[in-house]
């Protein structure tokens, strides 16, 4: 009878102990990952509440960027600190997003702390700052004249630091600039978030759809031929359009809110005169084609409608869990 209690006991310390385990594993156990990109820019304390948390895996704050000084900023941020633990609780990890497209001023920056003498110390920085706030990893927006001959050797050291620290270590990539990013730090990467929308917009002549289904579906290809495995490529898409009758950025660009307001069966087309985005129809689609991957990523998601008609809806309605 005393060998059948402790073997009782035993058994259930082992089990209490296996769903102990279990829960502190961070992240919502879907299939393919849903990630959104959500601006610090755009004052954070009036959108974290609003966040689609329980539709999502992962947020990537856009962005994080060190000052002539190295010190990252946002610098104890109370509103990044109350996202994440709203993100946490509903099993979401948060990435923190450094460049964010590189405006010059940071691409000088960058340039100087990727240096041989700097480069060890500026990554240090960053874990301390991932962990300070307790980010689950690090998303890499560094893009064009920022990519440099010390890009590979960042990105390789950065991947080391983060697996040691249990940081998760992410890209934003596109097929314009695929050719300067080397197989090393492509290979470093856990998974890359695909930008395949902006192939025309106000800064060219380019007219037509930004983000047509068959230049997400060319820019898959190009990222599996570089030898990726599939279900580390996640597929970006816009919540935005451009109207192609204006070079104005600030007139061109509208947000699927934006598009809503002026027409409230705009979520069922993908063109209004001259202004091009993605309808729900399309987005199923692209939804589809993600599955065959990693998953979907969003340009950004404080740009969606509000209400049933919002595109965020499409995506976890039709994402493989």
């Amino acid at each position: 009878m005393k060998f059948r209690i402790n073997l009782f006991t035993f058994l259930i310390l082992s089990l209490s102990f296996f769903y102990l385990q279990c829960s502190n594993e961070t992240g919502k156990k879907w299939k393919k990952k849903v990630i959104v990109y959500a601006p610090g820019y755009k004052n954070l304390e009036q959108w974290i509440y609003k966040l689609p948390y329980d539709k999502i895996t992962h947020i990537n704050y856009a962005f994080v960027n060190p000052d002539t000084t190295m010190k990252l900023h946002p610098v104890n941020d109370l509103s990044l600190h109350k996202m994440i633990d709203l993100a946490h609780k509903q099993d979401v990890q948060v990435f923190a997003s450094l460049g964010g497209g590189t405006p010059e001023s940071y691409a000088k920056t960058y340039k100087v702390f990727l240096k041989p003498d700097q480069m060890d110390t500026f990554i240090s920085k960053l874990i301390d700052y991932a962990q300070s706030y307790k980010f689950d990893g690090i998303d890499v927006d560094i893009e064009g004249h920022a990519i440099g001959d010390r890009y590979e050797p960042f990105i390789v050291a950065l991947s080391k630091a983060c697996k040691k620290e249990n940081l998760g270590l992410s890209a934003a990539l596109a097929t314009w600039n695929g050719d300067i990013i080397p197989d090393a730090a492509l290979d470093a990467y856990d998974f890359i978030n695909v930008m395949a929308y902006d192939l025309t917009g106000p800064w060219n002549d380019k007219k037509g759809p930004h983000s047509p289904y068959s230049f997400a579906k060319e820019s898959l290809e190009y990222w599996a031929s570089r030898g990726l495995p599939a279900d580390k490529i996640i597929l970006g898409v816009p919540f935005y359009g451009y109207d192609d009758s204006s070079n104005d950025a600030s007139v061109a660009h509208k947000s699927f809110q934006e598009i809503m307001d002026m027409d409230s069966t705009a979520y069922m087309k993908d063109q209004m005169n001259r202004l091009f985005y993605d309808g729900h129809e399309t987005l199923k689609k692209k939804v589809e084609l993600g599955n065959q991957f990693g998953g979907i990523m969003v340009w950004e998601i404080t740009q969606d409608a509000q209400g049933k008609h919002g595109l965020i809806h499409v995506i976890y309605e039709n994402i493989d869990k």
